[in-house]
């Protein structure tokens, strides 16, 4: 027989910051231990691409969430920003809506809207 745990919304964070791994309980997963957390953000100025060994470097990312609409989800801001990586030899689109894959104490581009 299986066992059914509920959580409300501040054990569920609390829950989610000790699967992530984090030591300091930042929302983003700050000194994660794996690649499993993931944001949705937009790139104002966009991302430069890499140069070689020398991934492309944004500050400015700013982090949104889906928000519930009725039976739709609406990309809303989070009023926080992120820097984010580039791997890519090609920039990322100015204004571009993005994934960002957390690697070690780094976020790296993964997808990029077309």
């Amino acid at each position: 027989m299986e066992t059914l745990y509920a959580f409300d919304g501040k054990t569920a964070d609390a829950l989610v910051s000790l699967v992530r791994g984090t030591k300091d309980g930042s929302p983003y997963g700050a000194d994660t231990y794996d690649a499993t957390s993931l944001l949705l953000a937009v790139a104002p100025t966009g991302v430069p691409a890499r140069s070689g060994t020398t991934l492309g470097r944004a500050t400015d990312l700013a982090v949104k969430y889906l928000a519930v609409s009725g039976t739709n989800r609406v990309i809303t801001d989070k009023g926080q920003t992120v820097t984010a990586y580039n791997l890519s030899t090609t920039a990322v689109t100015t204004g571009a809506y993005v994934i960002l894959t957390r690697l070690g104490d780094a976020w790296i581009v993964t997808w990029e809207d077309c």
